[in-house]
């Protein structure tokens, strides 16, 4: 990967477009699992979102893996989808639904407030 595909963010729009294909080859229930899952994984990103192609990766391999196997994907993931996810981030709680916009919102209500006098 060369600097100007990282600055652009082409080097992620070519591991999601991969990302895409491998899923295309999953079994029905595999696919619909990825798709109620990815809203949960994008809560654990940075603000570029380069931290989660390697999970996101390995999260694909072993859905390969499972579907290979005749899994059933519920059996594999379980019945909690938020708990899955956060083990995978090891985190034991998850993070709450706040973007890098509602984060520096608050900070900038924060430093305003101060300025007034009204902590």
């Amino acid at each position: 990967m060369n600097f100007w595909d990282r600055v652009t963010g082409r080097d992620m729009t070519l591991a999601q477009a991969d990302f895409e294909k491998r899923v295309a080859y999953l079994p029905g229930s595999y696919r619909i699992m990825w798709a109620e899952l990815e809203p949960n994984i994008q809560r654990y990103s940075d603000l570029t979102g380069r931290n989660l192609i390697p999970i996101m990766s390995s999260l694909l391999d072993f859905f390969e893996e499972t579907a290979s196997d005749y899994a059933d994907v519920s059996a594999v993931i379980g019945e909690d989808k938020e708990a899955f996810v956060a083990e995978l981030f090891d985190q034991r709680k998850p993070i709450p639904y706040m973007s890098y916009r509602d984060k520096c919102r608050e900070q900038l209500n924060r430093n305003v407030f101060k300025k007034l006098g009204r902590d």
